[in-house]
């Protein structure tokens, strides 16, 4: 089976992903069969590719019912995977679910045409105007509140269609914080974007601190920084290094193997560091929990 997630907005493809891997962990929990393709897989060698070895893909799952491939990014991936894919797609077995997100058009021609057969597409175009609209209205309610038509119009004026930025005001007013709150809040109320446009990182490495000693809800912060850094950075790899350990951290808070300290340092040790200095991680979760 082939679910292909079609479009450049990166949070509709994440939240689409997220709720298959949801769905295939429920029945499978230990993950066994579950494989994630992009462009940081692995080092090449010599019988795979972005270390897939794609033979393996074609074979019957062995510790789960099913095996789930995900493979982010195609359309970033250089000609040769897509004729690597193309082939394995006419061949995986019944029991293989393989989901693709493009990112951008594919341009080679079998695969193209494999994925518009697709068993199911979903679409992952941001939203605008009346879409928009019903997009904040449909996601405030799954976070369980009603927008207003004030807090509506305020949110599209606010973030534009930027769905990061957008959630991240989403989540602030799901914690039952008033109108009037979140307005004083938002004095500076993308922090975050106004420090990484200016590739501030030791002035954002002090408010991820500060968020945590004033007990902010850290999945606020770390949604908060990664639309900063999907926004404002122009570095193609700085970005996808970023975005990747955000998402990573994102999920081990939602999955319970990492605590909000430990997600915080995490986030601090990593970001980009001044001439060759290394951040001493033991050191900078101290100066959090101190």
């Amino acid at each position: 089976m082939l679910i292909f997630i079609e479009g450049s907005d990166s949070f509709l493809a994440r939240e689409a992903i997220n709720k298959i891997k949801a769905k295939y962990l429920e029945k499978n929990p230990g993950g066994a069969e579950l494989i994630e393709i992009d462009e940081t897989t692995s080092e090449p060698n010599p019988s795979t590719s972005l270390g897939v070895n794609w033979a393996d893909l074609l074979t019957v799952p062995l510790f789960a019912t099913s095996r789930l491939i995900i493979v982010r990014r195609l359309g970033y991936f250089p000609p040769t995977v897509h004729q690597q894919l193309s082939l394995v797609l006419g061949q995986v077995p019944e029991s293989t679910v393989v989901v693709v997100w493009d990112a951008r058009p594919v341009k080679d021609t079998a695969l193209e045409k494999q994925l518009a057969a697709a068993s199911k597409t979903i679409g992952a175009t941001t939203p605008q105007g009346a879409a928009l609209s019903r997009w904040l209205t449909a996601r405030a309610r799954e976070l369980g509140f009603e927008l207003s038509r004030d807090q509506l119009q305020e949110l599209q004026q606010r973030g534009h269609n930027e769905l990061w930025e957008l959630e991240t005001e989403l989540q602030t007013l799901s914690t039952g914080l008033s109108s009037a709150t979140v307005r004083e809040a938002a004095s500076e109320p993308f922090v975050f974007f106004n420090l990484v446009r200016r590739n501030n990182w030791e002035a954002v490495k002090k408010e991820l601190a500060k968020k945590a000693r004033q007990g902010e809800p850290v999945e606020l912060v770390v949604g908060s920084l990664a639309a900063a850094c999907r926004k404002e950075l122009r570095d193609e790899d700085q970005l996808r290094e970023l975005v990747g350990l955000l998402i990573d951290i994102d999920l081990g808070l939602k999955t319970g193997s990492l605590d909000p300290d430990s997600a915080i340092a995490l986030m601090i040790a990593h970001l980009p560091q001044p001439l060759s200095n290394r951040v001493q991680w033991e050191n900078t979760w101290g100066e959090i929990a101190s």
